[in-house]
């Protein structure tokens, strides 16, 4: 990536890290790399060695040209590359590439845990509610990511403003299979419980549709 004057407080660097390091990969800049030896050499063997290598192409900056041009010239996989990049023009030279376009912060970490495939746990702030249900006889479909679906839809007939996630589980029975679809949410509110009337609304919504 592109060094900032003050480059020990770059705080897109600092997502980077903080998301990687969940992963449990060991993030490695080359500004922090310890050898006595030419820094170009022991970077190109870094990028050739890594099990990931993350690349911010924002800006105009030779050393990235450089390293982009080295992963593609040894022939990388692309699977364990990854470019990303804010709304910056790119060099013509590689600009075909395929990035993953950040509008901002927030939105870093978020593109990040998406390629990681990451979860944030919840904390305690998050509030949650269970449904479990079966399908009638009469629909036509009945997997696990229906069933998310079907609670993910009645949630956003409320028009929830706040952080959602889900988790989902099948229970296989005699006869007939059960579905759980954990809720948690946590409103942009001075209440960050949602009220027991949201849920009983919701689950009204749930039941219609399975």
């Amino acid at each position: 990536m592109r060094f900032n004057d003050d480059h020990w407080r770059d705080k897109t660097y600092k997502i980077i890290r903080e998301e990687l390091s969940t992963a449990g990969y060991r993030v490695l800049r080359a500004d922090e790399v310890r050898s006595s030896g030419p820094v170009v050499d022991e970077v190109c063997r870094l990028l050739r060695e890594a099990e990931l290598v993350v690349i911010d192409s924002s800006g105009d900056s030779q050393s990235v040209s450089y390293e982009v041009g080295f992963c593609h010239g040894i022939d990388r996989d692309p699977r364990s590359t990854l470019l990303i990049r804010n709304n910056a023009i790119l060099p013509f030279n590689y600009r075909h590439y395929r990035h993953r376009i950040y509008k901002d912060f927030r939105h870093l970490r978020r593109l990040i845990r998406d390629y990681l495939d990451l979860t944030e746990p919840p904390t305690n702030d998050m509030y949650g509610y269970a449904f479990t249900f079966s399908f009638s006889e009469q629909a036509s479909y009945g997997y696990i990511m229906d069933g998310a679906e079907c609670v993910l839809d009645a949630l956003l007939s409320k028009q929830p403003s706040g952080r959602c996630e889900l988790f989902g589980k099948e229970h296989f029975e005699l006869p007939g299979r059960l579905f759980t679809i954990g809720v948690l949410l946590r409103q942009r509110s001075k209440t960050l419980t949602p009220s027991y009337t949201f849920w009983t609304g919701m689950f009204s919504d749930v039941v219609a549709s399975v």
